[in-house]
This record gives structure tokens, sequence and C-alpha cells, in this order.
């Protein structure tokens, strides 16, 4: 079993990364080279290609993958999904509706531009702006204004009081673009989605659309020495071929591997698989405005009729844990002494014989999505020992999404992450009634005193009366049941032995600044 779950090593490497410059930056690189014995490339096999690579475009994990290798934001998550600071030296909340960061000095954008105060004003102005409609600009809807104090200091004031911003100021969205390369978009003259211009470690050197990505090591980063020299994402859709990469030499990482496959992985010589928690869940999610499921107790009786550690040990292969509500205790806002549903089918029989009508419904699934598709059955043969009839509906991904965002589905399986590692991006978009469809309330649910519970959490900023906000929702959302909980996936993927360091996030996006590869590994 070659299954690695402890990453205190990595968690130190990226402490230190985290930390910033060193006093003494040409001992490091000394240090680095021999450490990896000179030049070094990470060959990175990913399932899918980027959209684009504006941090203002796509808001799908591939292209994010590629893009935070580039850009670099205001704040980062470490890897307890705590926020630090990173382009900003410091922030602070001088009162409810003001948050003032003070940047880095002598950073440099990957086009020599200075990184200053204007230049963050013109990135944050820029994503929120209708004009530009940039599918990420929920994640900052809430800033009202941003003003410039001098060459660093930047003030942000948002439209009421909202404690997470540095939180989602750490997403890819909140990306700083080089001024210089805004101003050229704004004449036609730089196109944002195939050229970049950030302050991150690496520099886009080529992109051969559907094939692959090739980054170099940014020579003049204003953080600690980066190890790798190159990285090359390449384009492999197959599962069994990312993993035969690794396995033969031709790449270092195989990215999303299926709890199907860990065996296959496991078996390979030379090769890890590796396990992380994410912040993901998976879940069955009813359409609450439809007809069958209004009714809480019939959404409560299928709730407790589905045994999830059958899914999480027969299909997951025990890669993450059992959903007992919406969100992980990665996220902040979990709540540890949360009642779930207990799964109990002589009870689930019993409601169903009071409510007196037959229970039967159609679940949508994604129609390249195995994992799911196996999960669709299980369920499907629980439920029909309690008398529910569900059928199982596969579809092609973009028809799903469409569907469950104009609510025509009954019920469907789905999987939520909430990216920015706090309870208003993991609960505010699925369970706010505000949010119905696609911003991610696909459930259709709505609760007047969740609403308002959400709505008082995102703008309270009392720590603990937050939290305790947060549990007082997820009490009523788990009572009410507008979905069942399933899992809490982990993030599986595969890599040679001879890669140190790499860290993937919970939220699936990959740290490579403190990635290294020894060659001196023999395959």
């Amino acid at each position: 079993m070659k299954r690695r779950t402890s990453k205190s090593a990595v968690a130190i490497m990226l402490a230190v990364a985290l930390a910033g410059c060193s006093e003494d930056v040409d001992e490091q690189v000394e240090e680095t080279t021999e450490s990896t014995g000179g030049d070094s490339e990470l060959i990175f096999a990913m399932s899918s290609d980027a959209v684009d690579l504006s941090p203002h475009g796509s808001n799908d994990t591939a292209s994010t993958q590629v893009r935070s290798q580039i850009y670099e934001s205001l704040t980062i998550m470490d890897e307890n999904m705590e926020v630090q600071p990173h382009l900003a030296e410091s922030f602070e909340q001088v009162d409810e509706l003001t948050w003032v960061f003070e940047l880095r000095e002598d950073i440099t954008f990957h086009d020599g531009e200075p990184l200053t105060g204007e230049s963050v004003k013109q990135s944050l102005e820029r994503v929120i702006d209708p004009d530009v409609a940039s599918p990420r600009a929920f994640l900052f809807d809430m800033i009202d204004s941003i003003d410039v104090e001098g060459e660093n200091e930047v003030t942000i004031t948002t439209s009421y009081p909202f404690a997470p911003l540095p939180a989602h100021l750490a997403h890819n969205g909140g990306s700083i673009i080089s001024p210089k390369a805004l101003d050229a978009v704004e004449e036609g003259e730089f196109n944002l989605d195939t050229e970049t211009a950030g302050t991150g470690p690496f520099v886009l050197d080529t992109w051969n659309q559907g094939n692959e990505a090739v980054l170099s090591r940014n020579t003049e980063y204003w953080g600690d020495p980066v190890a790798l020299d190159a990285v090359t994402f390449k384009v492999v859709p197959e599962e069994l071929t990312r993993i035969g990469m690794v396995s033969n030499g031709e790449a270092h990482v195989a990215d999303t591997i299926s709890a199907l496959n860990t065996s296959q992985v496991e078996s390979t010589e030379n090769v890890e698989l590796v396990s992380d928690a994410s912040l993901g869940m998976t879940y069955l999610g009813f359409n609450n405005q439809h007809e069958l499921f209004q009714d809480a107790d019939v959404r409560r009786a299928i709730s407790m009729a589905i045994d999830k550690e059958v899914i999480l040990g027969g299909i997951m292969q025990g890669n993450g844990k059992v959903a007992d509500g919406p969100i992980s205790d990665l996220i902040f806002g979990y709540d540890d002494n949360l009642e779930p549903i207990a799964y109990d089918p002589e009870a689930a029989q019993s409601l169903l014989e009071e409510i007196g009508e037959d229970i039967n419904f159609t679940v949508w699934v994604g129609d390249a999505d195995e994992v799911t598709q196996q999960m669709a059955v299980i369920i499907q043969d629980q439920l029909s020992e309690v008398g529910v009839d569900m059928s199982i509906e596969s579809m092609e991904w973009g028809t799903l999404l469409d569907g469950t965002a104009n609510g025509t589905h009954e019920a469907m399986i789905m999987s939520w992450t909430a990216v920015s590692g706090d309870s208003d991006n993991g609960l505010y978009n699925p369970f706010h009634s505000s949010n119905w469809g696609g911003s991610g309330n696909r459930t259709y649910y709505e609760n007047a005193d969740v609403d308002e519970l959400l709505f008082d959490a995102r703008q309270e900023t009392d720590v603990d009366t937050r939290e305790s906000l947060y549990h007082e929702a997820q009490a009523i959302i788990v009572e009410e049941a507008p979905m069942v909980n399933l899992v809490h996936q982990d993030n599986i993927y595969a890599i040679s032995e001879n890669v140190e360091g790499l860290i993937k996030m919970p939220d699936n996006l990959y740290r490579l600044f403190v990635t290294e590869v020894n060659e001196d590994d023999a395959y």
C-alpha cells in the first residue's frame, strides 16, 4: 500500500514559503540547486485543458490549476485553510466595513511593472465590473469601493460587514494583474484569455490548447527560491493513461484519480497514491419545489434509508469520510456536535407508511462520472428495500448543469466545494434562497430562518457569534434534509517517488512553488 496521507513535512515547507523572502536568498538558491541537482521539470498529466488563462474568466478547476501558478492574490490560504498575508504584507479590519492592506515592496509583475496600490485597485475593480461580466464577480460583490493611499496601502470598503473578505480575496479570482496588461486589454492589444502577466513563481511560455501548457520559473520571483525550472501541464483525458505515464516515467503527477482505480496505482512500482482531505461534499439533492419533495418527511425518510458507510467503503474505497452535514471539519463554521439523520431503514419505512403514498422519482447523474453513477446504483438498491422506486438518468454534464440551474429536475447527485474554506461559501451559496439555480442552490431550498441566519452570519464581525449562527443554520438544514449529505470525498492523485514537497490543497489546487523533482532517483 503506497498511500500517503500525512504532510507535516510539506506543511513546514509551505509555512516557510508563505513567510516571503529570506534574508539570505543567495544561500537558499545555492542549497536548492544542490538538492535538486540542477535543471528540473515537472510533468503534470491533467484530465482536461484550461478553458482560458484569465483570472476573471471561467470558474473551472483546470483553468485555475494553471493560472494559480502564474498569478497571486493579496492573501493566501495555508495548508490548514487559514488566511495568511501574501502580496499584502499585512491586513487589518479597522471597522465593520473597512479593511486596510499594506502591500509588500519591490514586487514586480512578469512584464516588469511594479506592484502598487493602483494595480490592486485596477484588478479588483475589473473583476466586479458588470461590463466584464466575470463569472467570479459573486466572490467580491460585497466590495463597495477601493481606495489607494500612497504607493503601498489599499483600503477596501464593503457595502455591509463581511468578515470572510480576506478568505475571498485569496481566491484566484482576486489575482492581481499587471496594469500594463490591463491597459493593453482595453486597447485590444492584449488577450487575457491566452496571455498572462502576474507576479507568481511561474511564467507562461507556451499554451498549445488541447495539448499542453508550458511554464518556466520566474527568475525574478519575490518569494523564496523555486526549485522547479519548468512545469508542463499535459492534457490526458484517459485516467488509466495518466496513471501509466507516471508509471513509465513520462509524467511525475497524474491528477484526478477516482477511488475505483486506487488499487491500480497501489500496485504500480515507483508511484505513490496520495489521498488528501478536500473541501468538497457529494450529495443526493432533491428539488424542494417539486411536489413530491415539498414534504420534508419524504426527504427525511429517504435520508434514513441510505447507508453512507456502504458508499464510502464500497465505492470510495475509504477515500474520504461520511458527511454528517453539508460542510466538512476543514471549513470555518463546522459544528462537531451536529446531530445527523442516522441510517435507520426501519424508521424510514415506518415514516413512509405514515405518508401513505408511493414514492418514485428520477435522479440525474453525469454520464462521464463513473463514481456518481455507481453511487446512484447503490442508493437505488437501498431505497428499493423500503419501497421507494428511484430511476437513474445519465446525461451530459453541461445538460445536467443547465437542467438543475433551471429547476427541471426531480433529484440529482452532484458535489459542492466551499473553495474559500468558509461557511459563507459553504452554506450561503447552496442554501440561501437568493441563490436558487446556477448560483449554487440547485435543491431550490427555502427557509426564512436559514436565510436570516446565513445573511446575519456573513455580516457578523464577532468570530464566536458568527460561528454559532452557522451552527444554528446547519441544525435546521440537517433536520429539513433538502439533500442527503453523502460523503466528503478525498482528493486522490498519483505521483512518482522522485517528487518531493508536492502539496494539493483542499480546494483541489496544487502548490508547485514548494515542489522539487529529484532526477537522481531512477525508476
